[in-house]
């Protein structure tokens, strides 16, 4: 069932209810109300005739000509009759549209002659409804002694037709069936061509999805402009295609720096393998070939490590996620750069007690490349500072060096992939520019972050903000970024 049907369907049903429901409320109280009005006249009419009778302890009288009664038009066929009987069964009196040969009048005659109901109880039988009142003298004197208007009781019988009645009950449920149906099916066809429209938006997105193609990452969903929920889920959608396509786009360009990469080690491996093998060499010849290709593999396999490491899961917690006491660690560390050409140039300070749940070995990958660039670009004798202080909630740990600026345009794509700055290729500094984009990564999954400020002249420090809480890594909020390699 498609969805313009299952929202048709629920508004149809919904609509169904409200209408049978109002029609069933409707016709029962119109009902009741016309039957109430009918049943009105008729005890309205016993009472104004009952009043008519005087009533004494020892008979009641009957003087039609001593009162005048008027019940509506007693001529006319759908008006009210009334009849008197006595206690004999005896016709006493009628009223003058009451025609004994018409059989339906003739029934009538024969119902007034014993009561049916006790007094204001109405009752119907064929097409009469009909009301009787008993009246009894309470000390009846002898029957010899009466006068000829006088009775020792009289049954009272005013009755109406209730064929008009009927065809207007008749109607009503007609009505109350048909009017509904009317209005039922006319909103059946406006909603449904209500809901088409209301819809057309998600029919034409699925078109426009189903006619994309796999490498057609232009394309976007129609956006309504009537501002509703359809128009934010396609703004959504187009968003989301948005990052997607420069996830794409992103790892295509990764694909063909790290193949640019690539192809500069293996092709200084194949030339000096094409060399060696032009001519017999002497045993010095092949020691520096042989250094070369180690060289070249060295380059290659630091490549591939790095392309491994940006490549990693970012939520896959490392093996080593441990609470590290910092000043104790980076003594320690300091130990391993003790034999480098530049150990002599570097500094070592950290706060006490500074401490923080971190993974050592990715620490080690972060300093490792912040020393080794700060090596690189700066000149011999000059100091590299490595420091580590508490920042409010945070712990910094910094390598400042001394020698050229980074400009704040390089700045901004110096954690890219691949990037390599202005000075560095002016300088002819060897490099595959993997090293900070492997840091910043390392640095998202250790929950802090990294920056470059090189503001002060000839001074660059790089900055890693690390979280000094003691929450584990299960606990770190990992910001959806938009990564390189997609």
């Amino acid at each position: 069932m498609t969805l313009v049907n299952r929202v048709s369907t629920f508004f149809l049903v919904a609509l169904a209810v409200c209408l049978i429901g109002f029609s069933l409320t409707m016709t029962v109280f119109i009902r009741h109300h016309m039957l109430a009005e009918f049943d009105a006249h008729l005890r309205s009419s016993l009472n104004i005739l009952s009043a008519g009778l005087e009533a004494e302890s020892d008979s009641i009288k009957w003087q039609p000509n001593e009162h005048t009664i008027e019940l509506g038009d007693e001529h006319a066929q759908n008006e009210i009759r009334w009849i008197l009987v006595d206690e004999q069964h005896q016709l006493i009196d009628r009223s003058d549209n009451l025609t004994p040969t018409d059989e339906t009048d003739a029934t009538l005659l024969q119902l007034a002659t014993k009561p049916h109901a006790s007094s204001y109880d109405i009752s119907q039988q064929g097409r009469w409804r009909y009301l009787q009142k008993l009246l009894v003298a309470s000390d009846p004197a002898p029957s010899e002694s009466l006068e000829f208007d006088e009775f020792e009781r009289i049954l009272v019988t005013v009755a109406r037709p209730a064929d008009q009645l009927s065809a207007d009950l008749y109607r009503l449920a007609i009505l109350a069936v048909a009017l509904p149906l009317v209005f039922w099916s006319v909103a059946a066809l406006l909603g449904r061509a209500f809901c088409r429209r209301a819809l057309l938006p998600v029919v034409t997105m699925a078109q426009q999805a189903r006619s994309t193609k796999f490498n057609d990452f232009s394309s976007r969903l129609p956006v309504s402009s009537q501002r509703d929920e359809l128009a934010d889920m396609a703004e959504a959608f187009n968003g989301l295609l948005d990052r997607l396509e420069l996830s794409f786009r992103r790892q295509a360009a990764f694909a063909g720096d790290a193949a640019h990469q690539l192809k500069t080690p293996l092709t200084v491996l194949r030339g000096q393998i094409d060399v060696a093998m032009l001519r017999p060499r002497s045993p010095a010849e092949y020691q520096s070939i042989l250094q070369t290709l180690s060289d070249q593999t060295y380059q290659l396999q630091r490549i591939i490590d790095s392309l491994l490491m940006l490549a990693r899961d970012d939520n896959e917690r490392p093996g080593d996620w441990q609470t590290v006491q910092f000043d104790q660690w980076l003594n320690e560390y300091a130990q391993q750069w003790s034999e480098h050409q530049r150990g002599s140039d570097i500094t070592w300070s950290a706060s006490p007690n500074a401490s923080l749940e971190t993974s050592p070995s990715m620490l080690r990958v972060v300093l490792d490349n912040f020393i080794d660039n700060a090596a690189k670009f700066s000149p011999p004798g000059t100091p590299i500072e490595v420091c580590c202080q508490p920042h409010g909630k945070l712990i910094e740990v910094s390598v400042s060096n001394q020698g050229s600026t980074i400009s704040a345009d390089d700045q901004a794509k110096i954690f890219e992939p691949f990037f390599r700055s202005q000075e560095a290729r002016r300088q002819g500094i060897s490099g595959t520019g993997l090293g900070l984009a492997m840091v910043a990564r390392v640095a998202e999954r250790l929950g802090g972050s990294v920056r470059c400020d090189s503001s002060t002249a000839n001074v660059t420090r790089f900055v890693l903000a690390l979280p000094n809480s003691t929450k584990s890594m299960d606990k770190v909020i990992c910001h959806a970024t938009e990564h390189n390699l997609a």
